[in-house]
């Protein structure tokens, strides 16, 4: 007699055809990290591979399938869950979420827009952010608000003061950080907006290795963020946040108007190099007549 399959082999065997299906995906993908993962996913809901109400692979079986660090896993499945493609379940693992494809196409075609804009947009339009973030949050936190934003400043404290840190785990923490003063708003639009722009900021803080002089400076200014917010000062808050963006932001700025001095120098002549001559398109056009050659004015 034939042995009666259980759901849980069932899952086992689904779970199987999803990570087949994923690594195709992969395979013909060649984007960036984060986009990398999260356009796989949109094509495997798309085309059916995963299917809503299953869970994706475990994070370290996304690092294999992947090949690429934790953090870049980690950052994209917040991303995911951020725009309500995903939800992440503790101890369970990303539950796929049941999302329209062609609302998915359209979502994911604006998140990945985002690559083409300048880092000094992106600064600019995080400084507005934060800045605000900071206010709400001092005056509208909760107690669990500020539980979670304590418990995030203690693991960056942890994690920042410790020699073997590296310089992805520190920014991902940082991030965490961020993201609970953010969520203690109340306020869900300038949440998601902030949640769409700082995980692409962050990427480009690591590959430009953009960091303080003063290796006590962030440290020293998130913990005053948060002492501000706790205390409900909302001003002194939002000026501590704008003072502790504004170094990234003039460099953003300074690395813009960089590069449209550059744009404008090109076609210009070296110093000790005659200017190029234009073609003249008054000259009138000349005709051949006859056997010898001979031209008139047209």
């Amino acid at each position: 007699m034939r042995k009666k399959t259980t759901d849980k082999e069932l899952d086992k065997r689904m779970y199987k055809i999803q990570e087949r299906g994923l690594m195709e995906v992969i395979r013909t993908n060649t984007n960036g990290p984060e986009e990398q993962i999260i356009q796989s996913v949109r094509k495997g809901i798309a085309d059916g591979t995963l299917r809503p109400g299953t869970y994706l692979p475990a994070e370290r079986k996304l690092v294999e399938m992947f090949g690429v660090g934790r953090v870049h896993v980690r950052q994209a499945l917040r991303r995911l869950e951020t725009y309500g493609i995903i939800s992440i379940k503790p101890q369970s693992g990303s539950l796929i979420l049941g999302v329209d494809s062609h609302a998915l196409d359209g979502l994911l075609a604006d998140i990945l827009k985002l690559d083409s804009y300048d880092f000094a947009s992106l600064a600019e339009m995080r400084v507005i952010l934060e800045v605000n973030a900071a206010r709400y949050c001092a005056e509208r936190h909760t107690e669990k608000d500020m539980q979670d934003i304590r418990k995030a400043l203690d693991h960056y404290n942890t994690l920042y003061l410790s020699p073997d840190t590296d310089a992805d785990t520190r920014s991902g923490a940082d991030f965490d950080l961020h993201r609970a003063i953010a969520k203690g708003t109340h306020n869900t639009v300038l949440h998601t907006m902030l949640m769409l722009i700082t995980p692409d900021i962050m990427r480009i803080y690591r590959t430009q290795k953009i960091c303080h002089t003063d290796d006590q400076q962030p440290y020293e200014e998130h913990n005053a963020i948060v002492e501000s917010i706790e205390q409900g000062d909302a001003e002194r808050a939002a000026e501590l946040m704008h003072k502790h963006l504004n170094g990234v932001l003039q460099y953003a700025r300074a690395a813009r108007l960089a590069v449209e001095q550059a744009k404008h120098r090109r076609g210009r002549p070296r110093k000790g190099e005659a200017p190029r001559r234009q073609p003249n398109t008054n000259t009138p056009k000349r005709k051949t007549t006859g056997k010898n050659n001979k031209t008139t004015n047209k």
